[in-house]
């Protein structure tokens, strides 16, 4: 739904899906750190 929206560029998700997506960049981050930790 969120992916479909972002793509569409539908504008219901506004403000709100602008700081999902960036919340989601950091939360990416935070994987690759923690995979990385455990090789």
């Amino acid at each position: 739904g969120m992916a479909a929206n972002a793509v569409a560029q539908s504008p219901r998700m506004g403000a709100i899906f602008g700081g999902m997506l960036l919340s989601g960049q950091r939360a990416a981050q935070l994987a690759k750190e923690v995979v990385r930790r455990s090789k």
